[in-house]
């Protein structure tokens, strides 16, 4: 039984493998037979020529400026392009372009929440998490700050008027029924819009 075995799986062995190398008949549309071997094959066959990947660009900028107080939040260019301000969420600093240097530094009672520079470019109104909103001189970074718009606040949005004397600003709480307020620094008044 074992010999009868191996002979079926030896003969359906060598028909399948002589299936194979049989060259099939194929109908053909006009009645006549394709050949029984295949027209040959050239040998030398025309190489093709190897792309060469081209070597990747480098990009360099230079050595990097290492500026900053960790927690960039707003960064705002003055109009005359002379200095870049900088908001960080542990207070603002004034950076001389073009080359790179920290004029000064102004610490913050509580994290930046916004920041804006007026249009003549003396001034920059930020507003905090603690709800106070300070404006600060962009020639040497003293603070004027008007304190509680909003506690606890997590948004704030702020502008300056075209004159630069106003500043609109609105501080998200979680009451989140906040108003608009209108400061006037020259008049050092504070109203609800």
């Amino acid at each position: 039984m074992v010999r009868d075995r191996a002979f079926l799986g030896g003969l359906l062995f060598a028909i399948g493998f002589s299936g194979c190398l049989a060259p099939a008949r194929r109908p053909s549309l006009t009645g006549v037979s394709s050949p029984a071997h295949p027209p040959p094959v050239p040998s030398e066959v025309p190489a093709s020529p190897t792309p060469h990947p081209s070597p990747a660009p480098v990009v360099s900028f230079g050595e990097p400026i290492w500026i900053g107080r960790g927690g960039l939040l707003a960064a705002r260019f003055t109009p005359d392009g002379r200095a870049l301000i900088l908001g960080w969420s542990v207070g603002v600093s004034r950076v001389n372009l073009p080359e790179l240097r920290e004029q000064w530094f102004q610490p913050m009672p509580a994290p930046l929440r916004a920041m804006e520079i007026d249009p003549h470019g003396r001034w920059a109104a930020v507003a905090l998490e603690n709800g106070a909103v300070a404006r600060i001189s962009l020639a040497d970074g003293h603070t004027q700050t008007v304190m509680s718009l909003a506690p606890h606040a997590y948004w704030c949005g702020l502008d300056w008027s075209p004159d630069g004397e106003r500043t609109a600003v609105q501080c998200i709480g979680p009451d989140r029924g906040d108003p608009i307020i209108l400061i006037d620094w020259g008049a050092g008044t504070v109203r609800e819009v």
